[in-house]
């Protein structure tokens, strides 16, 4: 994953590594830090809040904060605040920043078993809340987060576990855990990437975007691209501005107006990209392998 500070700093993790790093986007200063979990795993959520990192990891269950201003101190900085192994190890949808400030991640149950939760961190006093079993044995695929509330979607996805084509749910829930609404997607519309710009909620429903009124949930259009053998459609989704939503798609980055949904530009990737951060003077950031990568 990768997330950007808003202080020079681009944030990363790789597959396997277990490990963070930092990149200075003025003078390419690059640094590793060692192993970031004292429970072991990789990193899959980076929230840079103020002067300290929050991070979710796998397969313990972590989360840790760790304050890149103070010396490295394995347990300490970073320190471990909650681990919900063995009842959730996988943090698969990474993790967001609300608007309440606080970060919230979706997670996958414990190998062998089907289910998920979404788990808050109070950025405050760094207690971490869990809540659980709202929609049983289904684990949590992506999360994004609005103005007054987070969305989340579901997958018959498990670890160490067959995937089971069964019908899933994308749910509203607002910033104190309450459910406000959900709705069910039959097996045709396989939910993914998520966005959202101002109170519009765009979701990837199957090959195609729906686009919601994330306040009354109602449907306002759908979007569909043409797929070509360049590459997989619709990878991600990054919210680029208060008027621009990037499409992933075939290996094209997809510039499009919003409201309007127009594509007013294209760009070539070269990439399959599932996710991307926006830095100060706009430029997008992306891994492609294990290189850190600028969109032209």
């Amino acid at each position: 994953t990768v997330a950007y500070d808003g202080k020079d700093t681009i944030w990363g993790s790789s597959g396997l590594g277990q490990t963070i790093f930092s990149y200075n986007i003025n003078t390419g200063e690059y640094n590793n830090t060692l192993e970031v979990s004292t429970f072991g795993g990789e990193v899959y959520g980076i929230c840079p809040i103020e002067d300290r990192l929050y991070l979710t990891s796998y397969c313990g269950g972590d989360h840790t904060v760790y304050y890149p201003d103070r010396p490295w101190e394995q347990g300490i900085n970073p320190k471990s605040i909650e681990v919900l192994n063995p009842r959730y190890i996988r943090p698969h949808t990474r993790s967001v920043i609300g608007a309440d400030g606080n970060v919230w991640t979706g997670w996958m149950a414990n190998y062998g078993t089907y289910g998920g939760a979404i788990s808050k961190i109070d950025v405050k006093t760094d207690h971490v809340s869990v809540y659980e079993n709202i929609i049983p044995e289904q684990g949590i695929e992506s999360i994004v987060a609005g103005k007054n509330a987070v969305f989340f979607s579901t997958t018959g996805q498990g670890n160490g576990l067959p995937y089971r084509n069964i019908p899933v749910w994308l749910v509203k829930m607002d910033y104190e855990g309450n459910v406000l609404w959900k709705e069910e997607f039959d097996t045709e519309h396989k939910l993914g990437s998520m966005a959202i710009i101002d109170d519009l909620l765009f979701v990837k429903t199957g090959n195609e975007i729906t686009v919601f009124d994330a306040n009354s949930m109602n449907r306002i259009t759908v979007l569909n691209y043409q797929v070509t053998d360049n590459g997989p459609p619709l990878t991600g989704l990054l919210a680029y501005d208060h008027e621009t939503l990037v499409v992933f798609h075939c290996r094209e980055a997809l510039f499009v107006k919003v409201p309007g949904f127009e594509i007013i530009k294209k760009v070539e990737t070269g990439s399959d990209i599932r996710y991307a951060i926006v830095g100060d003077k706009k430029q997008i950031y992306f891994a492609k392998g294990s290189l850190l990568c600028k969109l032209g």
